[in-house]
């Protein structure tokens, strides 16, 4: 008996064979396809191939495939009949423009009779009522009997399109017998009958035409061939069972549920049941790996009623916890092996169901009951709005599924009512919600927000209190107002522990709220931000995403400081502990206690001992444990943080663990790269340094290397010779600066041609000398100084050099006038100030500098009227 695996490959590899290209499933949800919430066909992916809008890309252009497919239309007779589900496997071969219905029926019988081995006489096929090719091609080439062919009508064999518009044309399916004891025992009954004896496997669709925005049918520009195998009763047939819930699609599902709820799989009174569990559970396991999750609206309101449905199936069986989640790896063992996203999103699939059942069953368990207290008090077939309130503020019980159980009794909800005992309870909630300080920042008065976001970064919730941009409690925040939201439960990280605030989006009909900053406000979160469109009012519930891509690149650059925090103490010792981070999605900062700056040797240590564990792709773990515990197992704890009695303890390998709420990667690998930037003094003994990670590090690379390019291509070497060109260009200025330094020096002391010693006052029976000296630098002076002192014997010089908008002063005084009581620094420091700037020095020598080169005059002035009234 082939297993289904062998079957999806057999039917794959038969048309791969045939020059067909194996083709990928699409997401469950189109991307490009808004008529349709799921995907319902193979062939949807493939619609504008055949409308010609696109090329098609194959060649051959044919194409097979095993489609992930999600139907809701038989919802109702999931679970109660052998082969009806939400979730299902299309297998599929498609031709555009190419083969068309000889080749299609042909492989189809061949494929069915000898690659499957199924019994050429228990195969039935229908055609289109005026179909008269198809038909010649099953009698004749085929050779079926006539009375094993027939003709139906358009509501059986007119296919398409899957959406308002796109491909469609008349098909041909093959119907398995399984025999008159499963028949209605009427003469008619034959293949397209509603009993049990004869069941579809493979629809054979000829797309001819295409369907347009005005329902018109337009010949199709690619036609072709289109295909569909029904993968559940093809394994049923093949594995020689007349259920679909029998073969080993379903099996190990079904066992493991009834293994959770204690009944028997064959258990007349829950079998029903159970395989109802075992179909939402398939269809929600992959919805969820798709990052599609139970929400309010759409493709999200689909998942919540079919969970809601498996839970209280549950329920019904006596299990009274979440158990839908726990079927995730039983699900994924039967279908991971074709969809390899399922194993790498499990974790993620689990934690998100297991949080939402248990918020429903929190509400069931409380609600049903009082739900039947009021219908059995109940006066008429109206259940009062104030009694769905009571159920929805109370039990927190949904309105929705308080509508459906009265419809299930004949009974129907006064919504009007509802709004009105909801629009009261805003009025309260507005008046009562305020903050408030604390002494470790700002509290909100009895709100409390479930933190999620370690498991989820997307999730519903409800709107607990609304705040206006000045802090006041609001009950609405309209389009275009900024201001706080508080939600009973969220994924968004509130800023603390050196990390910063998620940011994302409050999503609700009709309703964008962008959030920009994430902050605690005691027990309550706020999600800080605007109304981008229409608005928000309290006791609205909103789909909360966190900005994915954000959060992994912070987690990512948190799970660094803890690498980087123990690779600092294996290389620095132990007394390296962090005194502080910030934790950023394109940066970090972490501050040690340490009374140096790292070598350059030290650092290259600390970077290659980081990335080396990062390569090494080491799990990283958390867990929650008593504060006593993760002492005694070593744990990092920051000095002066406050603990509570349980901690939250993070692992990476088994080398680093810390004590830390933040979130952080899942493995070392997730890190992708980390660089140290800087390293600069904090304060005395505690050093800063900044690295970057991940595609923060990519960039910094990046812009290094583009910098280094540019400098090679300025300097006309290649990057490879960059360190020598510069160094001799370095050895090249410094000798320069030391002939330009001897030029100056013989200029400034009268090389020039230009007699300095000449050009002296005198000033109260001294010699001065009080010049501007004209292409020297500031250094050039003070030799002049020092050879104009000599030359002189006894005189009190003042050199000024101008250098673009800044002046140089140097005074000098030969020993004779300093016995006098002269002050070169006084001086100078009146000359300083003059030209707009300051200096001192010594009594014999002091220099100074300002910025105003047009006052020059003045400072001269200033100083001959100190000498003139100097004794």
């Amino acid at each position: 008996m082939p297993t289904s695996r062998q079957i999806k490959r057999a039917y794959l590899d038969y048309f791969i064979e045939r020059g067909h290209t194996e083709v990928p499933s699409a997401p469950l949800a189109p991307r490009d396809d808004p008529t349709l919430l799921f995907n319902s066909a193979g062939m949807v992916q493939f619609k504008p191939y055949w409308a010609g809008t696109e090329p098609v890309p194959f060649t051959p252009p044919r194409a097979c495939s095993l489609q992930k497919c999600f139907r809701l239309s038989d919802l109702e007779n999931v679970g109660r009949t052998p082969r009806h589900h939400t979730f299902f496997e299309m297998l599929g071969n498609f031709s555009f423009g190419d083969y068309f219905k000889e080749e299609a029926i042909r492989w189809a019988w061949e494929l069915s009779t000898e690659v499957l081995g199924m019994d050429p006489g228990r195969i039935h096929a229908a055609v289109y009522l005026d179909d008269d090719e198809a038909h010649r091609l099953w009698t004749g080439m085929i050779g079926l009997p006539g009375e094993r062919v027939v003709r139906l009508g358009a509501e059986d064999n007119f296919w398409g399109p899957a959406g308002k518009t796109g491909a469609c044309g008349p098909s041909s399916e093959l119907y398995w017998d399984y025999g008159a004891e499963y028949g209605c025992g009427k003469p008619s009954c034959g293949p397209g009958c509603d009993c049990d004896r004869f069941v579809e496997y493979w629809n054979l669709v000829f797309p001819q035409f295409y369907k347009n925005e005005a329902g018109e049918l337009e010949p199709l520009k690619n036609r072709g061939i289109d295909t569909g195998l029904g993968t559940e009763r093809l394994t049923a047939i093949l594995q020689g069972v007349d259920n679909n819930y029998e073969t080993d699609l379903f099996i190990p599902i079904i066992e493991a549920a009834a293994a959770l709820v204690g009944h028997d799989p064959e258990d007349p009174g829950h079998r029903h049941r159970l395989w109802a569990v075992a179909d939402h559970a398939r269809a929600l396991t992959v919805a969820l790996a798709e990052g599609i999750f139970p929400s309010n609206t759409g493709r999200g309101y689909v998942l919540r009623r079919l969970l809601r449905r498996a839970g209280r199936l549950g329920f019904e069986m006596g299990l009274k916890e979440p158990f839908v989640y726990r079927l995730v790896e039983p699900v994924n063992r039967v279908l991971a092996d074709c969809y390899p996203e399922l194993e790498t999103r499990a974790a993620h699939t689990a934690a998100a169901l297991e949080r939402e059942e248990r918020r429903f069953l929190d509400t069931l368990s409380d609600g049903l009951e009082v739900f039947e207290r009021v219908i059995a008090d109940l006066d008429g077939a109206v259940i009062p709005g104030e009694e769905a309130f009571k159920l929805y503020d109370t039990f927190g019980f949904p309105v929705d599924l308080t509508a459906v159980m009265a419809e299930e009794r004949g009974l129907t909800v006064d919504a009007a009512g509802f709004e009105k005992a909801l629009e009261r309870a805003r009025e309260r909630s507005r008046a009562s919600a305020s903050f408030y300080s604390a002494g470790d920042g700002p509290r909100i008065e009895g709100l409390v927000s479930e933190f999620a976001g370690y498991d989820t970064l997307s999730l519903e919730a409800r709107v607990s209190a609304l705040f206006d941009a000045e802090q006041t409690a609001v009950d609405a925040l309209n389009d275009g107002e900024e201001g706080s939201v508080v939600l009973d439960v969220t994924p968004f990280y509130a800023e603390g522990g050196g990390q910063i605030g998620d940011h994302g989006r409050l999503e609700a009909p009709g309703t964008l709220f962008s959030v920009t900053n994430t902050q605690s406000a005691g027990a309550a979160v706020l999600h800080l931000g605007r109304v981008e469109s229409g608005s928000l009012r309290v006791g609205d519930e909103v789909a909360a995403r966190v900005d994915e891509a954000r959060r992994h690149r912070t987690a990512a650059h948190h799970s660094a400081t803890h690498l980087l925090h123990w690779a600092l103490r294996k290389v620095l010792g132990e007394g390296a502990t962090q005194a502080g981070s910030f934790v950023g999605p394109d940066r970090l900062r972490f501050d040690i206690n340490h009374h140096r700056g790292l070598s350059d040797a030290e650092t290259a240590e600390v970077v290659h001992l980081v990335n080396e564990r990062v390569v090494e792709n080491a799990p990283v773990r958390w867990e929650v444990v008593p504060l006593e515990e993760a002492k005694r197992r070593g744990a990092t704890a920051l000095f002066g943080e406050k603990y509570g009695d349980e901690v939250r303890l993070v692992a990476a390998g088994d080398y680093s663990l810390e004590l830390c709420g933040g979130t952080h990667v899942a493995a070392t690998g997730e890190i992708g790269s980390c660089l140290i930037v800087g390293d600069s003094a904090l304060a005395a003994g505690v050093r800063r340094l900044e690295a970057v990670c991940g595609l923060a590090a990519v960039e910094y690379v990046e812009e290094r290397e583009r910098k280094i390019d540019e400098a090679a291509r300025l300097l006309k070497v290649p990057p490879s010779e960059l360190a020598d060109r510069i160094g001799a260009l370095l050895e090249e200025r410094k000798r320069a600066e030391k002939r330009i330094g001897e030029l100056e020096q013989r200029l400034a002391s009268g090389g020039g041609g230009r007699d300095l010693a000449a050009e002296t006052e005198e000033i109260n029976g001294r010699k001065v000398l009080l010049t501007e000296l004209s292409g020297v630098g500031a250094k050039a002076l003070r030799g002049a100084v020092d050879k104009l002192k000599a030359e002189l014997g006894s005189a009190v010089i003042l050199l000024a050099a101008v250098d673009g908008g800044k002046v140089a002063l140097a005074c000098g005084l030969t020993e004779d006038l300093v016995d006098e009581g002269l002050n070169a620094g006084k001086l100078v420091k009146a000359a300083a100030q003059a030209v707009g700037g300051g200096g001192g020095g010594r009594p014999d020598f002091a220099q100074a500098g300002g910025s105003q080169p047009d006052a020059l005059p003045e400072a001269f002035a200033t100083v001959r009227d100190l000498l003139t009234k100097a004794p």
